[in-house]
């Protein structure tokens, strides 16, 4: 492939370029004390080193022999390996090291043709600069290291203490190793400039801490500002860097990773079409579709490194293009932080006509769905004053979706993608479209609905039903679903079929359709509620009779009590029930989907 080499390389990676850099606004070092003892054990405990990987690298200039290389993939990795031959270092004998100093300087450090200063070959990024320049130096302040035990401080200390145990002739070995190329550990994948690395990132397995797509994003973003600034200063270097530092500051660092529950919420993970992508992926999706320079028609997810890529390099020219861009990617991000919130088993949710944005996330995360995250993204911020409106055109989104869903249209299902591009570019065509689906309701699927979209509805109908009550109007939603008339009814409720049932018409069945006609009913909505806890499958399976009584000690919601248990213990004729049948099933499928209307299809 043009472009792009594969070898696989001995440690000598570092001897044969002037400079590794790692981005300047790259992630920061994570690995943890299992991630040093794995690296530690591969060299001092195993006969042989494993191989530890693919390691990912830029140019930094269009061709080769330019001496500098990008660090895509492989930071952590290349940072913690060059700790340990540090670490290695300083605990061997004053003969040793002056043997070595040669070969070390050689590995570890360069230093430009006409000055005498080394400098460390592996440049580190802004957050871990300092500290790996402490610890990748010959003379080393001991008040740096005092009780340091996370990050690269605390790597170098874990590693001086385990080698502390190791004899000074397996540790000279271990070096000399390192120092003269004899591992062969990795496969070194060097990109030309112009190539997309999350491409090639994607189709790699690595080891380490996976790089995101927002991680390259973030790069091809202040890559572009550091170009523009250095043509802005182009003989003022520290000028530049304080222009660009505070750019970054006030519109990533302040937004993304300002404080540790921050940085977690961006991190979190969603699933986008059965891939799991960080928050902040998704985010820079959404962006990227209601900016319109990612098309839903002609992407998908997959393609977002390339399309920020392009997009940067054709569109952000100059630094006022920049400031606009920043700014809007802050201002929009904020909002998309402010409304879509981490669902957790904690999270309480309530029934409330003027809050149907939670209602409608709760929707698409049982469903797997962030189709129309662009779309909701785009309401809350066009509208982002105007709470009655919002609630409106969500609330038109949230209907389209369920009658879609409740009609098991798959024609429109499968469309999504297209549609959510047609309703942010067209803003009458929602309206339009709910206008449509509601002229013919079939509500099929509550005929034979999925586990997840039977809890969903039956949670908020019973959300629904306390709005008028003095019961808790916050639940969490973490209630069991359980079939009143169990999937393997035929154990303990085949007694009644007898020479056949009758349907609710009246007509008589035979057995076989009697069967038949059970098995249609079991997976109704009318057959189906939520419990506390869950029963075990001996009881589930029991007659109504045996099952009502622990049904009762773990009925807490409306939809269980006033509906099944409250009935069967009734001393009224006319609301007491003694079983439980196809007949109690429809007329309760009928019930709940007048209350679907009313809670949900205003």
């Amino acid at each position: 492939m043009a472009g792009f080499t594969a070898k696989e390389e001995r440690f000598t990676i570092f001897n044969s370029e002037k400079k590794l850099k790692i981005p300047f606004f790259q992630r920061k070092y994570v690995w943890k004390e299992e991630n040093w003892d794995e690296l530690f054990d591969n060299f001092f405990v195993k006969e042989e080193p494993s191989f530890l990987g693919s390691i990912l690298v830029q140019r930094n200039v269009i061709g080769a022999g330019s001496g500098v290389l990008d660090v895509i993939d492989g930071q952590q990795r290349l940072t913690t390996i060059s700790i340990l031959i540090m670490a290695i270092y300083d605990s061997i004998n004053s003969e040793t090291k002056k043997n070595a100093k040669a070969e070390m300087l050689n590995a570890l450090f360069s230093k430009a043709t006409f000055h005498s200063e080394y400098t460390p070959k592996l440049e580190h990024s802004k957050f871990d600069k300092s500290d790996y320049e402490k610890v990748i130096c010959f003379e080393k302040n001991k008040e740096d290291f005092a009780g340091k035990e996370e990050g690269i401080l605390g790597c170098y200390n874990h590693f001086i203490k385990r080698l502390s145990d190791i004899s000074d002739k397996k540790k000279e070995k271990v070096l000399d190793d390192f120092l003269n190329g004899n591992y062969l550990i990795w496969v070194i994948i060097t990109l030309d400039k112009e190539m997309d690395e999350q491409s090639i990132f994607d189709t790699l397995n690595n080891s380490g801490v996976s790089l995101t797509a927002s991680d390259t994003i973030k790069n091809f973003i202040f890559k572009k500002v550091d170009e523009i600034y250095d043509e802005k200063y182009p003989s003022d270097s520290v000028t530049s860097f304080q222009a660009m530092n505070k750019l970054y500051e006030d519109n990533w660092e302040q937004v993304f990773i300002k404080d540790d529950d921050t940085e977690s919420y961006w991190n979190s993970e969603v699933i986008t079409g059965r891939i799991k992508r960080t928050k902040l992926d998704l985010f820079l999706y959404c962006f990227g579709v209601i900016k319109g320079f990612f098309s839903q028609y002609d992407n998908n997810i997959s393609d977002l490194t390339k399309v920020y890529k392009n997009y940067l390099a054709n569109e952000i020219t100059t630094i006022e293009k920049v400031n606009d861009f920043l700014a809007d990617l802050k201002k929009t991000a904020i909002i998309f932080k402010d409304n879509f919130e981490n669902d957790s088993k904690e999270t309480l949710y309530n029934y409330d006509k003027d809050n149907v944005l939670h209602r409608l996330l709760h929707l698409l995360k049982v469903n797997d769905v962030t189709t129309f995250h662009p779309l909701i993204l785009k309401v809350l911020y066009d509208h982002e004053n105007n709470i009655d409106l919002i609630n409106k055109k969500l609330h038109l989104l949230e209907k389209y979706l369920l009658i879609n869903y409740l009609n098991e249209d798959t024609s429109k299902i499968k469309n999504y993608n297209k549609m959510c591009m047609t309703m942010i570019n067209d803003d009458a065509k929602l309206a339009e479209e709910v206008q449509e689906v509601s002229s013919d309701i079939k509500f099929t699927l509550l005929n034979h609905i999925s586990n997840s979209f039977a809890t969903y509805f039956l949670f908020w109908v019973e959300l629904f039903r306390r709005t008028d009550s003095d019961d808790e109007s916050s639940l969490k939603y973490v209630y069991s679903l359980e079939h009143i008339m169990p999937k393997k009814w035929k154990e303990n409720w085949f007694d009644d079929i007898g020479n056949g049932l009758k349907d609710v018409n009246g007509t008589q069945l035979d057995v076989p359709q009697s069967i038949e006609y059970r098995d249609n009913h079991i997976n109704m909505l009318g057959n189906m509620t939520l419990l506390k806890g869950k029963l075990n499958s001996s009881i589930s399976n029991k007659n109504f009779a045996t099952k009502i009584i622990k049904i009762k000690e773990y009925a807490s919601l409306k939809i269980t009590k006033n509906d099944i248990v409250d009935r069967y213990y009734s001393k009224d004729k006319e609301e007491k029930i003694n079983a439980w049948n196809e007949k109690l099933i429809e007329e309760r499928n009928k019930k709940l989907r007048e209350e679907i209307i009313k809670a949900l299809l205003y």
